[in-house]
C-alpha cells in the first residue's frame, strides 16, 4: 500500500513538473536573437504558452497581447517599423522570454538544392572575396532539412503575399539524354509571365561536365540587380534579352527581344547559337545579324522558315547580350 501510494505522488509530482513546463511561453527556433525581422509590415510573432494564458508582446515601445487558444497556440501583430537596430523584444506569459540585438531590415528566403547550398570557400575567387566579407548588420539563417505533410511551426511563414520572386535560371552543363534541360529553361523562362518575378539567366557561366559551376559571383550580382529593381524600384537594366516575338520576313524571320537595348556578342564574335525549321519541324543551324534590338536569321537550307530556337542544347553554344552585359535567355519561338 505504502509503495502504491508513493508510486501515485511520484507520478503526481512528474506530471506537475511537466505542466509547468509545458506552461511556460515559447517561440519558435526561428525566432531568435540577432535576428532581422522585415521592415514596413506588421510583425508576427507566434508561439505556445498554457492554455487560456496572456501573452504579452514588446518591441521598440509598442506592446500587444493575446490569450492562448486551447492548444496553448497564441499568435500575435505588433505595429510596422521602420527600418533599424539593435532593439530588444520581449514575450511574456508565466515566464519572459528577452531577445536582444534584434534588427528590422529586408529578409529574403533563399531556396534551392546544392548550388544554393554551395558554400563560399569553394567557389570561384573564394581567397580573395572571404577576407574582404564583413558586412555584420547581415544575419543568416539556416534552416533544417526536414519533409512534412504539413506547416512545421518552427519554420518562418511571413505571409507578405506578393512578395518578390527571383529565380536563377539552369546553368549550361551537359545534362545527357532524357534530362530536358532545354525545356526545364524554357519552362522557367515562361514562369516570368507570373506579376512580380525575374530570372537571373546563367546559360554563359555553367560548366560542361560540372553541374557545380563555381562562378557563383557571375550569378550572384545578376540576381541582385533582379532585387535592385523589383524589391527596391530601382531604375536599371536588370534581365538579358527576353524573346517577344517572330516575325517572317522575306527568305528569314525577324526575332524581337525585350530588354534588348545594344544587342552585341561578346568580343565581336560571331552571333551564333540560333537554329530554324520549316514546315517540318526540323531545326538547322541558322545565320543570324543584329539590327537594333531585332536578330534576323535565315539559312539556304530552310527558304520557307516557321520557327525560330536558341540556345537550344544542354550545354549550348551561346553569345548574344545586351548593352548591360546581360545575357540572353535561350529560348523557342513554336513547341
Amino acid at each position: 500500500m505504502t509503495r502504491g501510494v508513493s508510486f501515485f505522488l511520484g507520478t503526481a509530482l512528474l506530471l506537475l513538473a511537466a505542466g509547468t513546463i509545458e506552461a511556460e511561453v515559447s517561440l519558435p527556433a526561428v525566432l531568435g536573437e540577432h535576428m532581422v525581422v522585415q521592415r514596413e509590415i506588421p510583425l508576427h510573432l507566434w508561439g505556445q504558452a498554457a492554455p487560456g494564458e496572456t501573452v504579452t508582446a514588446t518591441f521598440r515601445g509598442e506592446s500587444r497581447s493575446v490569450a492562448a487558444d486551447e492548444l496553448g497556440r497564441f499568435g500575435l501583430y505588433l505595429p510596422p517599423s521602420a527600418a533599424g537596430g539593435p532593439f530588444t523584444l520581449t514575450v511574456s506569459a508565466s515566464n519572459t522570454i528577452r531577445l536582444d540585438d534584434v534588427w528590422v531590415g529586408d529578409v529574403w528566403v533563399a531556396a534551392g538544392q546544392s548550388n544554393m547550398e554551395w558554400t563560399l570557400d569553394e567557389a570561384e575567387g573564394a581567397a580573395a572575396e572571404i577576407p574582404q566579407a564583413r558586412h555584420p548588420e547581415v544575419r543568416f539563417l539556416r534552416a533544417e532539412h526536414r519533409t512534412s505533410s504539413f506547416p512545421l511551426a518552427d519554420v518562418a511563414n511571413w505571409g507578405v503575399g506578393d512578395f518578390p520572386f527571383l529565380f536563377v535560371q539552369l546553368a549550361s552543363w551537359t545534362a545527357g539524354p532524357g534530362n530536358a534541360w532545354p525545356e526545364l529553361r524554357e519552362a522557367q523562362r515562361q514562369a516570368l509571365t507570373t506579376v512580380n518575378t525575374a530570372m537571373a539567366v546563367a546559360i554563359d557561366v555553367g560548366h560542361p561536365t560540372d553541374i557545380h559551376p563555381r562562378d557563383k559571383k557571375t550569378v550572384g550580382t545578376r540576381v541582385a540587380l533582379a532585387a535592385r529593381v523589383l524589391a527596391y524600384g530601382e531604375r536599371l537594366e536588370h534581365s538579358g534579352p527576353l524573346f517577344r516575338q517572330v516575325t517572317p520576313e522575306g527568305p528569314g524571320l525577324r526575332v524581337s527581344f525585350d530588354h534588348g537595348e545594344g544587342l552585341t556578342t561578346r568580343g565581336g564574335a560571331e552571333v551564333a547559337g540560333f537554329e530554324i525549321a520549316g514546315a517540318d519541324g526540323r531545326y538547322v543551324p541558322a545565320e543570324a545579324r543584329i539590327a537594333g534590338s531585332t536578330v534576323f536569321v535565315s539559312s539556304a537550307a530552310v527558304p520557307s522558315p516557321r520557327s525560330v530556337r536558341y540556345g537550344w542544347a544542354d550545354n549550348p553554344r551561346v553569345s548574344l547580350y545586351n548593352a548591360a552585359g546581360l545575357p540572353a535567355s535561350p529560348f523557342r519561338s513554336a513547341e
